[in-house]
This record gives structure tokens, sequence and C-alpha cells, in this order.
């Protein structure tokens, strides 16, 4: 995952604890607001941030906790596709790819 975000340029963060110190870091250094920011995440310490972003997602092994305020629940489990289907339904929401350029592997 980190070889993949590094090549488009976008931020990924792993094996953080204090995550909204994070998510306070990027809002400071980019200028994006709160509700700009998408966020992927499974266990109880993601919360306060899906309570904060715009639009989040947690895998489908994801805590129930977090499925039960998360934007989108994805069909895949952690580590089998849900990063790359929550990047694709944030494209298809925001138009950056028509459905003719959409295609499941």
């Amino acid at each position: 995952m980190l070889k993949k975000t590094k090549k488009i340029k976008i931020p990924f963060f792993q094996g953080i604890s204090e995550k909204t110190l994070i998510l306070d870091e990027i809002i400071n250094q980019t200028g994006l607001k709160e509700e700009e920011i998408a966020y992927m995440g499974d266990d109880l310490n993601d919360m306060a941030i899906i309570k904060r972003i715009g639009f989040s997602g947690t895998p489908l092994d994801g805590a129930n906790e977090v499925k039960s305020i998360a934007d989108f629940i994805s069909t895949k489990n952690g580590g089998e596709g849900a990063v790359r289907e929550f990047i694709e339904v944030i494209l298809k929401k925001e138009k950056f790819i028509s459905k003719k350029f959409f295609y499941q592997s």
C-alpha cells in the first residue's frame, strides 16, 4: 500500500497511536477542511477521526462500532481490496472517472 500511495502522492499512515494529531497536521499543512478529507479505518481507535471528517469507510471485517458510524462499508475485508474499493467509490462520487473507465478486477 505504501508504494502505491507514494506513487500517486496520497498521504498514507500506518501504526500511528494518536491518529488525531496526524489529522490535525494534515489539515494545517494542506489547508483542507475536515469535511474535505476521506479516511478509512477499521478499529475503535479510528472512531474519533471518522466522526470528524467528511467521508469515511471501513472494511467488511471492521469493528461493528466503526461500521455503525462509517459512511461506506466495503464488501471486502482489510487486505483484500477494501481500500481500492473505497477509492473507487470516492472517484465515482466526485466524478473523477466515468463508468466507461471503471472496471472490476
